[in-house]
C-alpha cells in the first residue's frame, strides 16, 4: 500500500544522495495510551499487518541505504534487542536506555556512542512508506535538516514549527499559537554538524533534566544560530501510532 512501508531491497530505489548514513531508532517507549490494543508489550514490538513496529523501522532505515542503524530500546529491553537482532541484519546494533519513563533525549544520548558519521534520528512508532526514502535522502544536505509537511491541517497534539529566513527553523513546539507546518519526527545531522549537535544536547540535558526531549535540541540549535533548515514532506502519507485510532489508521494504509 501507498502509505505503509514495503519490504523491498534498497537497491531497487534510485537514491539522490550515497554518503554513509547512520540512522537512530528511538524505541524505548512503553505504549501506555495504545491501553488493550499494546497487549501489554513495549510499542516497538507492537504488529501492524504482520511485521513489528521495530521491524518496520529496521527495514525502511536499510532502504535508506544506512551503514549503521541503532536501535535505542527501554521497555523490555531484552524482548527488543531480540527483535531487533531478528532482523540479521549486520547494519543493526542494540543499545539501552534504562531511564526510557523519562523524556526522549535519554534514548539519544544512549545512541551517541555508536555514532561517528551522518545520523537520522527517527521514531520507532512514526511510519513511512518505502517510497519516501528518495525524498529524504535528496534533503540530507550540511545543514542539520528537520522534517516537516506543511500543505495540510495540522492536528492539536502535533509538533509545530515557525519557519524564519529561508525557510530555516525559527521555533518548535507543541504549543506555538503561529506556525507553518509541522515536524514529523526525523531530523538529519551532517558529519560535520555532529560536535554542534552533541553540544546542543548537551545543553539541553543541563537544562531539562530527565524531561528534555528530542525537539529541544532542534530549538537549541536555532537559538544559538546554527543553520537549521526544513524539508517538506508533502503528499507522503504516514503514520504516528499513539492510541488505538491511531493503530486503526495505520492498520487501514497497510491494507
Amino acid at each position: 500500500a501507498a502509505g505503509c512501508a514495503s519490504r523491498g531491497r534498497a537497491s531497487t530505489i534510485a537514491m539522490a544522495a550515497s554518503h554513509p548514513l547512520q540512522v537512530v531508532i528511538l524505541a524505548a517507549g512503553e505504549g501506555l495510551r495504545l491501553g488493550a490494543a499494546g497487549s501489554g508489550r513495549p510499542k516497538a514490538l507492537l504488529d501492524l499487518a504482520g511485521r513489528t513496529l521495530l521491524r518496520r523501522a529496521i527495514d525502511f532505515a536499510t532502504t535508506l541505504r544506512a551503514t549503521r542503524i541503532v536501535v535505542v530500546g527501554g521497555r523490555d529491553h531484552a524482548d527488543v534487542a531480540t527483535e531487533a537482532l531478528a532482523a540479521r541484519n549486520p547494519a543493526v546494533r542494540v543499545v539501552e536506555n534504562a531511564r526510557f519513563r523519562a523524556g526522549n533525549l535519554l534514548s539519544v544520548r544512549a545512541a551517541l556512542p555508536a555514532l561517528n558519521d551522518a545520523v537520522l534520528v527517527a521514531n520507532v512508532d512514526h511510519v513511512f512508506p518505502a517510497g519516501a526514502a528518495a525524498a529524504i535522502r535528496a534533503a540530507m544536505g550540511d545543514a542539520v535538516t528537520a522534517y516537516c509537511q506543511f500543505a495540510r491541517a495540522v492536528d492539536a497534539d502535533e509538533m509545530k514549527v515557525e519557519l524564519g529566513d529561508a525557510r530555516r527553523l525559527r521555533r518548535i513546539s507543541k504549543t506555538l499559537a503561529a506556525f507553518d507546518g509541522a515536524y514529523i519526527g526525523m531530523t538529519y545531522v551532517p558529519a560535520a554538524q555532529l560536535p554542534v549537535w552533541r553540544r546542543a544536547i548537551d545543553a539541553v540535558a543541563a537544562r531539562e533534566g530527565d524531561a528534555a526531549v528530542a525537539e529541544q535540541v532542534l530549538q537549541q540549535l536555532a537559538d544559538d544560530g546554527v543553520d537549521v533548515r526544513t524539508a517538506g514532506l508533502d503528499g507522503v502519507r504516514w503514520a504516528e501510532i499513539d492510541t488505538p485510532a491511531d493503530l486503526a489508521r495505520a492498520q487501514a494504509l497497510c491494507a
